[in-house]
């Protein structure tokens, strides 16, 4: 048994495992034993997003633009899948600052390629950012209506969600339903 430190340097560039044990002999005939093990692996995330900020902008006449900015850590998803809402007609991908091409799975999901930043503290975040319009539901002849604003639903945990709802001016506002509440501003 010999240190691993005393290794040459080709040797230990062989794997981008820690080395744990390291042998030296002279003899011309060598065994050794070992005793290999393979124990269960945990299933972990592999793909998180830390913050998804929609911005969504709704018309008088019906029609909605939404910007979906994603905060995303990947370990070693090839892609973010998320259901796009009903009808909606995407604009532009991003990721990590790069214009992607995404493409669709069998499922109709939305399957943009993800990349994998490293850093010294281990994996980090990158942005993905889409926009995407729909078409909406126009106010009857009275000028009353009801929009629904569903959001792309992704397979990935979102740890922190916010959506800032733009409408016009000129409207009349109530009766929101859902799970969003309107706020006057935010907490410190």
């Amino acid at each position: 048994l010999v240190d691993v430190k005393e290794l040459p340097g080709e040797i230990r560039g062989m794997t981008g495992q820690p080395i744990l044990l390291a042998y030296k002999y002279s003899a011309q005939d060598c065994g050794i034993q070992l005793d290999i093990k393979r124990y269960q692996d945990v299933d972990i995330l592999l793909t998180i997003i830390e913050r998804a900020h929609f911005t969504v902008m709704q018309t008088l006449d019906g029609k909605r633009i939404t910007r979906a900015v994603y905060s995303v850590k990947n370990n070693r998803n090839q892609f973010l899948r998320l259901k796009m809402p009903e009808g909606a007609d995407l604009w532009s991908a991003s990721v990590a600052g790069k214009v992607i091409q995404p493409t669709k799975d069998v499922e109709g999901r939305l399957l943009l390629p993800l990349t994998r930043v490293q850093s010294a503290s281990g994996v980090s975040a990158f942005p993905v950012e889409l926009v995407y319009a729909e078409k909406g539901t126009p106010p009857d002849d009275r000028g009353a209506g009801m929009a629904r604003v569903d959001l792309p639903a992704s397979l990935e945990p979102i740890m922190h969600l916010m959506v800032s709802l733009y409408v016009p001016e000129k409207g009349k506002y109530d009766d929101f339903e859902g799970t969003l509440r309107e706020v006057e501003q935010f907490a410190a």
